[in-house]
């Protein structure tokens, strides 16, 4: 976290290092003393924490790096004072049976004797940490002070009122909404103060140029006067910036007040005037109202623009709402980038690299529509107009952000810094999320963010304060309110997406493909990306990041990879992650339970490998009741390796286990099944015999290894009726299986009477491919077979005891390729081969009796096959 916060943080630490709750320990007395010398420690610390960070972002790097060093000490006090919290809170819970409560200290770990001895080095070890850095602080020469000031003062250029008008795009709308604003006639206030409203760089200096040097506004008005305020807002001096504009002459110095109200008053009063306020950052009400009183001798219609980036100061000074100054549109951007970037290249060739241009729009869309980014650079572009150059700005800014960092930086520099901490913990949540406030305000309160000075006020009511002072800084965008008009949460703009994570630095970490050396040992706050590849690997490789205090999990993620979990069960907290979109579990072999994710509505892709330890997929019992749609995304399942796997669900605990097999099929139309699935693959799961329905599969089925089970009870599911396809938009009816492109059966358990059951009961007029491999079990493929009229491709793979190819064969007109290999038993082919005109490839292989009958020219089955192009017999 920035270290702008540490004052705040330092504060907080102080107020535990109290005894209130130390003497609840009984710590022993030379462990309280260490802790009073570290309270003195940070006490003589905090005096000068702020002059300090006032260097620091003076870029003093000696200071900066002075500062990180305590920054990581005095984390290190607060995580000390948060156990020692826990353990009062642990020995109150144990309060009960005097005697069981003896017995279960003694043997504890943290006993009273052990707990004093590791807590009394703990300690000693800080304390002296902090000895040795509050010692280097007099080679700075620190200043004391212990109230923060109102505005930390740094430098900018002042601005005036010239501005040239061909140079500016996008604009026009708002300058004439404002020049409305300040023309209007039936106004009731006698000196309307306009405010513009938006934060850094997006053109409110500029816009009030435009509007000032207006023929029609120069026009209304005797006197305009343009101001540049910035950070100092005295009233004394305000009152002489505006009279050495007014006069055209040098204020006196340490001219009094009386003088200055006099002189201000001789130039306006009676006058009909325009006043700009450029760059307004006060927020005190009082000294705004002190010089708005003495700007009122203006006469009737007189009227004042200030800019500003924060709305609490539009509000105070406003007599109207605030002008909130949006971003340009696309076009806009673009037209601006082009002026910057091709406008020499323009005048001096008829030729635009439409490649350059393709570039140049994926930086434009990075600037946010923020003119001042997209100067910042199209400065640095126009110099070089080449791909190469082009190219390593996009994946520069990609990675670093622009040149309005420092310009946004200044808006975070002018925060107190109990708002700095909350503002740079918002790095952890994705771009464009909306932030539920009741929901951030309750994750600033789990770290101690929040804390109120009024005692009769609840922490929720002062990060509702924080909440609102960040929005109307605008640090916050696009609040939202519920019916009754109260604030329910907003968004980032992703340029102060970008400044919040710059500010917060190491110390936040979004998790995006989990490179844990990226990970860093003051990496305090974790949230997860919207892809994660989740190697359990991890803990040992990352135990130097172990001061995490937060790992934050965005409802954002769409992709998560577990890989070589060694624990028995998950956390249930993947089951509240809505968006996830690709799940994949792998080999994770002592996993014996998967959280719930049947519900999630937009998981699409799920697969599980490895699983050995795996017995069922859910834990709950089969519900055949409910009507909540079951996994009502998912296109892809695959299954592999999972050895112990049963069924998708446990049993109901009154099936018997011995009439397993007769519950299942008095059961299997009531399964729930997939209503979008579209491939789906189970291999190595030697047990499994209990599986959802699957009659929408419109691509791939691959089984191997397996039980024929599930393709059996989804195949005859058209004797209960037909089933409606969720998949299709329409509401036409489907039966099973009906749109299946490719089926492959691989060392399947009773494969004969599934695939027979397959084959009569589903009209598969869409199949293309049918695999069937390694089945000893197969002995003879006849049954009556309907529609298989676009099969292209047919396989038969080592089945030693198929005595006899099927007679259906020959009606397949669309074949084009026929492999038969390793079927030793097969004798002939059947008779009508000649009719499969498209076959194109015949392949028979280690079939000893067939090969030899379909021997070219001499064999007893030649004539029937003579047609093929390509035959391969061996």
């Amino acid at each position: 976290m920035a270290e702008g916060v540490l004052f705040d943080i330092a504060g907080k630490v102080l107020e535990g290092l109290g005894p209130l709750a130390l003497r609840e320990l009984n710590l022993a007395s030379n462990v309280k003393a260490e802790l009073t010398k570290l309270e003195g420690t940070v006490s003589i610390i905090k005096a000068v924490l702020l002059d300090a960070e006032d260097q620091h972002n003076s870029n003093n790097r000696e200071v900066t790096v002075w500062l990180r060093r305590l920054k990581d000490a005095v984390y290190d006090v607060d995580d000390l004072l948060d156990d020692f919290s826990t353990e009062v809170l642990r020995r109150k819970i144990m309060k009960g049976n005097e005697m069981s409560k003896k017995v279960r200290i003694f043997f504890s770990k943290s006993n009273q004797l052990s707990y004093r001895l590791k807590m009394g080095h703990r300690v000693q070890a800080l304390r002296e940490k902090l000895d040795a850095i509050s010692a280097d602080r007099i080679n700075f020469h620190f200043n004391e002070r212990l109230v923060e000031s109102q505005i930390q003062s740094r430098e900018r250029e002042q601005t005036h009122s010239f501005v040239r008008l061909e140079e500016v795009i996008g604009r026009d709308g708002d300058k004439s909404a404002i020049i409305e604003l300040l023309l209007e006639t039936h106004s009731e206030e006698s000196i309307r103060v306009v405010p513009i409203v938006g934060f850094g760089g997006l053109g409110k200096t500029t816009l009030a140029q435009m509007v000032f040097i207006d023929e029609k506004v120069r026009a209304q008005f005797e006197l305009k006067l343009w101001v540049c305020v910035s950070d100092r807002f005295e009233v004394q001096t305000v009152v002489e910036k505006v009279l050495e504009v007014a006069t055209q002459k040098k204020v006196q110095q340490n001219c009094q007040m009386e003088i200055l109200q006099n002189d201000l008053r001789k130039e306006i009063d009676g006058k009909k005037y325009l006043l700009v306020l450029d760059d307004v950052w006060n927020e005190d009400a009082q000294k705004w109202s002190k010089v708005k009183n003495l700007l009122m001798g203006g006469a009737r219609g007189s009227r004042i623009v200030v800019t500003t980036r924060s709305e609490l100061v539009g509000r105070v000074t406003g007599t109207i709402s605030p002008y909130f100054l949006g971003g340009l549109s696309e076009s806009q951007s673009l037209s601006l980038f082009k002026q910057m970037t091709f406008e020499k290249q323009i005048q001096t060739s008829n030729f635009l690299d439409l490649e350059l241009e393709t570039i140049g729009e994926k930086i434009v869309k990075y600037c946010a529509g923020v003119p001042l980014a997209i100067r910042s650079i199209g400065s640095v572009l126009c110099l070089e107009i080449t791909k190469s150059k082009w190219s390593r700005v996009l994946e520069h800014i990609t990675q670093k952000g622009t040149g309005i960092e420092p310009i946004l930086r200044l808006s975070y520099d002018h925060l107190p810094s109990h708002l700095k901490q909350c503002f740079a913990y918002c790095s952890l949540f994705p771009k464009d999320y909306r932030i539920s406030k009741h929901a951030l305000i309750k994750l600033w309160m789990a770290q101690g963010f929040i804390q109120s000075q009024d005692r009769g006020q609840s922490l929720e009511d002062v990060g509702h304060d924080y909440f609102m002072d960040l929005l109307w800084r605008s640090f916050f965008q696009e609040a939202e309110k519920d019916n009754l008009s109260n604030m329910v949460s907003c968004k980032m703009h992703d340029l102060m997406h970008d400044l919040a994570k710059s500010v917060a630095g190491t110390e936040c970490f979004v998790l995006t493909n989990l490179n844990v050396e990226n990970l860093n040992k003051n990496t305090r706050h974790v949230s997860f990306g919207e892809k994660l590849d989740f190697s359990w690997k991890i803990p040992s490789v990352s135990l130097k990041a172990n001061k995490i205090r937060t790992f934050f999990q965005s409802p954002n993620l769409k992709e998560l990879g577990v890989w070589g979990f060694n624990g028995a069960k998950f956390s249930n907290w993947l089951s509240s992650i809505t968006n996830l979109v690709n799940i994949q579990i792998l080999a994770c072999e002592k996993c014996r339970n998967l959280p719930s994710m049947d519900h999630l509505p937009s998981l699409k892709f799920l697969r599980l490998w490895n699983l050995r330890a795996l017995e069922h997929v859910s834990e709950i019992e089969i519900d055949t009741s409910t009507t909540t749609t079951f996994f009502p995304s998912l296109e892809s399942l695959r299954i592999r390796h999972c050895p112990n796997l049963k069924g998708w669900w446990r049993r109901r605990k009154e099936d018997d286990e011995d009439d397993e097999e007769s519950t299942e099929a008095s059961t299997a139309e009531l399964l729930p099944h997939f209503p979008c699935l579209s491939t789906l693959e189970i291999r190595e799961c030697p047990k499994l015999t209990s599986f959802p329905l699957f009659p929408t599969l419109n691509d791939k089925l691959s089984l191997g290894r397996t039980s024929g089970r599930p393709l059996q009870q989804t195949s005859t599911m058209r004797t209960k009726g037909k089933i409606r396809s969720a998949a299709t938009t329409s509401s036409s009816t489907t039966l099973p299986l009906s749109n299946l492109k490719s089926l492959t059966l691989y060392e399947m358990e009773n494969v004969e009477s599934a695939l027979k059951d397959f084959l009569q009961n589903c009209r598969c007029t869409n199949l293309d491919t049918l695999n069937i491999d390694s089945c000893p079990e197969l002995t003879s493929l006849q049954t009556e077979v309907h529609a298989l009229t676009s099969l292209q491709k047919l396989t038969i793979l080592t089945c030693p005891n198929l005595m006899a190819l099927p007679n259906w064969i020959p009606s397949l007109t669309s074949l084009q390729e026929l492999q038969i290999r390793s079927c030793h038993k097969l004798q002939s082919l059947p008779e009508g081969m000649s009719r499969l005109t498209n076959l194109r490839l015949l392949v028979i292989s280690d079939c000893p009796r067939l090969s030899e009958r379909c021997e070219r020219d001499t064999g007893a089955d030649w004539a029937k096959i003579s047609h093929v192009p390509d035959i391969l017999i061996g």
